[in-house]
């Protein structure tokens, strides 16, 4: 009564699609909002900060959540080496769909897609068509995982067919990051 919010009967929360109370009973026990009414919610596990700037921020936030926070030896590059021993992924699709006659039954040729160009296969070469996908599709991925500072990055190809002559050529590139320039 105080809050002046009401607890609604189980058939409200059931046909609530919004929990304004569960609401405000978060947002309260965040920022102390109710002169009367205190609020809190608590994280049992304790967080485990790394990076240079953990021990900036999740204070606040492990204060926040009333937990503890675990600063590990040397977590301020415990990212870093991360990063380092990390993987450099990119993905890359390449789209292949029929191009259909005015009535919509009839397969003229085939289009192959990027996100950034189209090209017309004129004739109903459906293979020609794909592997055309497929090295397109190589060459971008090899080329975003170089410019992303992948080392002799290996790139393999996926086909999914996304319905009748419809395929989506997805490329994936993966190397171990560059060490040096």
């Amino acid at each position: 009564f105080l809050s002046r919010k009401r607890l609604p009967s189980p058939r409200e929360l059931a046909r609530a699609g919004d929990d304004d109370i569960g609401r405000w009973f978060f947002y309260n026990s965040l920022y102390d909002t109710h002169p009367q009414l205190e609020t809190s919610f608590r994280l049992r596990p304790p967080i485990i900060g790394i990076g240079a700037p953990a021990g900036l921020f999740l204070q606040d936030v492990a204060d926040a959540l009333h937990t503890d926070l675990i600063l590990p030896e040397h977590h301020q590059v415990a990212n870093a080496l991360g990063a380092i021993a990390g993987t450099v992924m990119v993905v890359e699709e390449v789209l292949v769909y029929p191009k259909l006659s005015s009535s919509g039954l009839e397969v003229l040729g085939y289009y192959v897609q990027t996100s950034e160009a189209r090209r017309d296969f004129e004739e109903e070469d459906l293979d020609a068509a794909l592997a055309y996908a497929r090295s397109l599709g190589q060459e971008r991925a090899l080329g975003a995982a170089l410019r992303s500072g992948a080392d002799n990055p290996k790139v393999t190809l996926q086909q999914v067919t996304d319905g009748l002559d419809t395929y989506r050529i997805r490329a994936k590139a993966m190397g171990n990051p560059r060490l040096t320039k």
